[in-house]
Order: structure tokens, then C-alpha cells, then sequence
């Protein structure tokens, strides 16, 4: 069942390019088609459990604007493949997991203040539209992991276990990166010493280990 839904506007193109300059803070262009609808959600959000159960299958928005900050008691997880999709959040980005994935539309998360998720964030695949978080405050999680071509950029040095390659990664900070077959934990990678994005998604969202044991 949707909730909170009534708490939102929808916006036009030049208002969302006025008041948030949109269109500099995402990677592809998403000023398309009217039906991309922008919605506002003023005041900041709580969503309480997971944010795709606030949203009906045939109602889920293209782009989303929290003009404050996000609280997700469950986890943000946001998918894609037939559009882009932005989410940009003017505040904090509180979450138990942040999941991202899409190809080859993939979503973009942008957060203007502190990013903090109980669990850990991934982001996996991308694609000529989308495929991004940007924080520009501080990042607090256990993890990150950036699989298969999915970009990030922050603008500190995120508090956590960065796994991925370095491609995947941009900013100021130097990070230190860890490699997936040395520390993701065993059971999420495949015979090939890849990580299996799904399995690894669904650790991080019910609060599983996801590294392995030091020195194992």
C-alpha cells in the first residue's frame, strides 16, 4: 500500500531546474518527455519500511526531489531498465541499505549531505543513461561496493570497507580499495570470484555478513 504519497507535487522542468539545478547535479540529460514526472516531496520524508513499498508497480515515479532529508526505516532499493531515474536529496540519506542497479537505464542517487546506511551500499551495472551516487556530504556505512561499471563519487573518504575497482571511483579523496575475491565474504562470490550482486544485495538489505572474517 502506498504512503505518503499525497504529500508530493509534481514539478515542471524549469522549476526543477531553478530551484535545484537538476540537470548539473545528474549525468544524462533527463529533461525528455513530459511523461518523466518530477516529484517533490517538501519538508523532507520518513518512509517507513521499505521505500518501493511507498509506490503501486504502475505508479512509480521517474524522478524524485526530497527537499530536506530522507529517513528509510527499510531499505532504498531502486531499480531500473526501461528509463533513467533520479533521486536527488538536498539533506541526509538515512537507510538500513542503499541498493542501485538499472541497465542500460540505470539510476542516479545524488545526497547533499551525509549518507548513512546501517548495512552497506551497492551499486550494480550501468549503462549509457545513469549509474551513479554522488555524496557530497560524509558517508557512514559499514560498506560500499560498485559493481560492474556502477560509478561513484564522494567528496570525503567514506567511512566504511570500499570494495570495486578503481574506475568505479572518483572524487577527491584517495580511497583505499579493497578487492572482491579478497574481501567479500565467500558465500557471495561466484565460481568465477565475481561477486553475485543479488545474493550480496539481499545480505546487505536483512543485515547479513557480507565481509569475511579477518584473516580468514
Amino acid at each position: 500500500m502506498a504512503r505518503a504519497e499525497s504529500r508530493y507535487r509534481v514539478l515542471d522542468a524549469d522549476e526543477a531546474e531553478r530551484r535545484f539545478a537538476l540537470a548539473s547535479r545528474s549525468g544524462f540529460p533527463y529533461l525528455g518527455p513530459a511523461r518523466q514526472e518530477i516529484r517533490l516531496y517538501e519538508g523532507g520524508w520518513h518512509v517507513r519500511g521499505d521505500l518501493l513499498s511507498n509506490f503501486a508497480p504502475e505508479n512509480r515515479p521517474y524522478h524524485v526531489i526530497v527537499d530536506g532529508d530522507l529517513t528509510v526505516e527499510g531499505t532504498l532499493d531502486w531499480a531500473t531498465e526501461d528509463h533513467p531515474s533520479v533521486i536527488l536529496v538536498t539533506g541526509d540519506l538515512r537507510a538500513r541499505a542503499v541498493l542501485l542497479s538499472g541497465s542500460p537505464a540505470a539510476p542516479e542517487l545524488v545526497v547533499q549531505g551525509t549518507l548513512r546506511a546501517d548495512h552497506g551500499v551497492l551499486g550494480y551495472l550501468s549503462g549509457p543513461r545513469g549509474g551513479r551516487l554522488r555524496v557530497a556530504g560524509r558517508t557512514e556505512t559499514p560498506v560500499v561496493l560498485a559493481i560492474e561499471d556502477f560509478t561513484m563519487t564522494f567528496a570525503h573518504p567514506p567511512a566504511a570497507a570500499v570494495l570495486g575497482d578503481a574506475g568505479s571511483y572518483s572524487g577527491p579523496p584517495q580511497l583505499a580499495l579493497r578487492p572482491f575475491d579478497e574481501a567479500l565474504h565467500e558465500n557471495l562470490l561466484r565460481a568465477d570470484g565475481e561477486p553475485d550482486p543479488h545474493e550480496t544485495g539481499s545480505a546487505l538489505a536483512f543485515g547479513r555478513p557480507v565481509l569475511r572474517a579477518a584473516g580468514a
